[in-house]
C-alpha cells in the first residue's frame, strides 16, 4: 500500500564528511529533499502532561526520512508554495503484524 506522494519536504541533517587538520569531524548542516504528501487538516493533540497542541498540517513521509519531534521542517504545499513548521507528533502506519512501516504521519504546527 503505497500512497501517492507528489509534494516535497526538506529536512536539515548534520553531515560529518569533512575533517579538520586534527582529524576531528566538522559538522555541517544541509537540507535534504524527500517525497511527501501534504494535507491541511486541523487536529488537536493531547500530550502526556495534559497540554493541548493545535496542529494544522498533516504530512505523510516515507519511513526512511530522518525526522524527530520538535524539529523544523520545510514543506511544499499542494499549490507549490514553500512553508515551514514545527513537528509536534509522529505516528507510524504499519501492517497488521506490525513488522513493516508503510509511511509516517507528521503533525505539524505551521505558519
Amino acid at each position: 500500500m503505497i500512497i501517492p506522494m507528489k509534494q516535497k519536504v526538506w529536512v536539515t541533517v548534520l553531515s560529518e564528511t569533512e575533517t579538520d587538520r586534527y582529524g576531528r569531524p566538522i559538522k555541517s548542516e544541509k537540507d535534504e529533499e524527500y517525497k511527501a504528501r501534504v494535507r491541511r487538516k486541523q487536529n488537536r493533540l493531547y500530550t502526556n502532561e495534559g497540554a493541548i497542541i493545535n496542529s494544522d498540517i498533516e504530512i505523510d513521509v516515507l519511513p526512511h526520512t530522518p525526522v524527530n519531534v520538535k524539529n523544523v521542517i520545510k514543506f511544499e504545499n499542494i499549490d507549490g508554495s514553500v512553508e515551514e513548521g514545527i513537528i509536534e507528533a509522529i505516528e507510524d502506519s504499519v501492517n497488521l503484524s506490525g513488522n513493516k512501516i508503510y509511511f509516517r504521519t507528521l503533525q505539524v504546527n505551521g505558519t
